[in-house]
């Protein structure tokens, strides 16, 4: 598999290991945008298309597309009318790449997306931004005591299929948390032993619509890295997603402290990160989770 096929499968793949909820359908738009439909392919194409909403305010799209084991670059990707051309510098070349201000990526956006190719329809599908996770308790740069269990909350998130959760540690010895959840979750208790070392922590929440939490993708997916159904679009296998991250910029700094250090300031150190530091990122943790 290719090093472009290996990046966004592995970004889609990332965290969605739980549970199966297949279901057939013949009409993909899906209105009220509350679970991902599954279609059968029509098509010989791979697809993969996702766009990335920074907190609801800026974001950019980005596109994988192919057929037998071979790059397509001369396609039209078209978002809301907006053709997207392929990026052929990118770092994982081929890529269909956009941040331009001509899509828009604030909440509740929604997507129209068609791909056309040798002068045929190759695949459409429907998606909208879901609201943004926004977490209401806390407040980063935010001190929390060495060995305390930490309860996370955030805002009722709308037109979302699934909620991703993720914290890690940013010194030492590599530990995370990373789970899917239920759209309607809206808070999790961190249990203490994962605060197991005085440092930086950060958390970051993805909401997610065209993916669902009772999903296994690798369900999906043949043993080449190929996708065998069109998950939320349909005509070619593959799959059209969205994504609102929360925070924007950096991941939400928790410092975990000992009690002689706990009134003491803190300061995030992390600098903020552009639209490939964020994809290399999730492809990264996904070479450390399945080893690709």
């Amino acid at each position: 598999m290719n090093n472009l096929k290996k990046l966004l499968l592995a970004i889609i793949m990332l965290s969605f290991a739980c549970g199966i909820d297949f279901f057939s359908c013949d009409e993909v738009k899906n209105d009220d945008y509350t679970k991902a439909k599954i279609n059968t392919p029509t098509n010989d194409y791979q697809v993969a298309v996702e766009i990335y909403s920074l907190g609801g305010i800026t974001g950019c799209t980005t596109a994988s597309i192919s057929i037998n084991d071979e790059a397509v670059t001369d396609a039209e990707l078209i978002i809301n009318e907006v053709t997207i051309e392929c990026d052929t510098l990118s770092e994982y070349s081929p890529m269909y790449f956009d941040t331009s201000t001509a899509i828009s990526y604030l909440e509740h956006t929604e997507y129209e997306m068609e791909i056309r190719h040798n002068g045929e329809t190759i695949a459409t599908g429907n998606a909208i931004v879901p609201s943004t996770p926004e977490i209401t308790n806390l407040t980063a740069p935010y001190t929390h005591e060495l060995d305390k269990s930490l309860t996370v909350e955030w805002t009722k998130i709308e037109d979302a299929t699934a909620i991703e959760f993720y914290i890690y540690q940013d010194f030492g010895d590599e530990n995370e948390i990373d789970t899917i959840l239920s759209p309607l979750k809206t808070s999790i208790t961190v249990p203490a032993s994962f605060f197991n070392g005085v440092g930086d922590y950060y958390i970051s929440i993805v909401a997610y619509n065209g993916l669902n939490a009772d999903m296994d993708l690798d369900d999906y997916v043949d043993n080449d890295g190929n996708f065998t159904k069109s998950i939320n679009m349909s005509g070619a296998a593959g799959i059209f997603t969205v994504m609102n991250m929360y925070p924007a910029d950096e991941d939400f700094l928790i410092q975990i402290v000992d009690e002689e250090s706990l009134k003491k300031p803190i300061q995030s150190t992390k600098p903020a990160r552009d639209f490939r530091e964020i994809l290399k990122s999730r492809h990264q943790r996904q070479q450390h989770r399945f080893g690709f």
